[in-house]
């Protein structure tokens, strides 16, 4: 006969739902599931050093999200979050993964120490990747090159790139020497991208209110103007004002059985 399944000593009866979290120990083996380690070249010195270097330091790194802090707060609970990460556990009714305790809403303050800690973590280790990155005897594994300059380029997309000019400066003569295009975190272009969209979508918008075929000038010189936006009253009574309504009303008008069953 099966035997039957183990009682447990103890019933759990969790107050709150657990969004799931793995360790920041299990950081590297849950990239590997995730696929964020294809291209890694295997039985290689330099790709080992990489990998090192590729670690962040876990006192830094929001307990959800196990990435490196950008904005953090310090929680009802007393441990520090990314201030995202927080709000999405308050929405969601969620215990925290640290204290097990549901976080109350607007009970938490900046960590600024914390964020400088992970602001001078992400200089200093950009400073060690490109150094890495530079070394001569490298030039023969690109992809490894590459895989550093995109973790500065991380780095550097929240440390802002005209603040540290001497690292953005290194990441692009690497960029160039690979032949590879500059990523937009180390340029203006990202900002000049956005300016661009939102003036073609506000020059779309002012087109679609206006007459087809007139131009910004063309509309002002003939003293055009948006079209009145229909309302049920204004509806009815251009319906009623028509010839075939009052063809209709005629024709009905002209039967007494269906006047008297109206």
């Amino acid at each position: 006969a099966p035997s039957a399944p183990a009682e447990t000593s103890e019933a759990s009866s969790p107050s709150a739902p657990m969004l799931p979290i793995r360790p920041a120990a299990e950081r590297r083996d849950l990239n590997a599931v995730l696929g964020l380690q294809c291209g890694r070249i295997l039985n290689s010195p330099w790709q080992a050093k990489l990998d090192v270097l590729l670690e962040e330091d876990p006192d830094i790194c929001c307990p959800v999200t196990l990435v490196l802090l950008v904005a953090p707060v310090l929680a009802s609970d007393g441990f520090i979050y990314e201030k995202n990460s927080l709000e999405l556990l308050v929405r969601t009714h969620s215990a925290s993964p640290m204290s097990h305790e549901l976080l109350e809403k607007d009970s938490y303050v900046a960590a600024d120490e914390k964020k400088d800690e992970a602001l001078k973590f992400r200089k200093s280790r950009s400073e060690e990747l490109l150094d890495f990155a530079e070394v001569p005897e490298l030039a023969q594994e690109p992809t490894t090159i590459k895989a550093s300059l995109e973790r500065v380029g991380e780095y550097v997309k929240v440390l802002q790139h005209e603040l540290v000019p001497d690292i953005t400066e290194r990441a692009v003569k690497l960029w160039e020497s690979l032949g590879e295009p500059i990523p937009p975190e180390l340029t203006d272009s990202g900002k000049v991208h956005s300016r661009v969209v939102r003036q073609k979508s506000e020059r779309r918008s002012f087109f679609s209110t206006s007459k087809p075929g007139l131009t910004p000038s063309s509309n002002r010189s003939q003293g055009a103007t948006p079209q009145s936006r229909a309302t049920p009253q204004s509806s009815r009574k251009a319906l009623t004002q028509s010839a075939d309504f009052q063809q209709f009303l005629n024709s009905t008008l002209a039967r007494p059985d269906l006047v008297s069953e109206l």
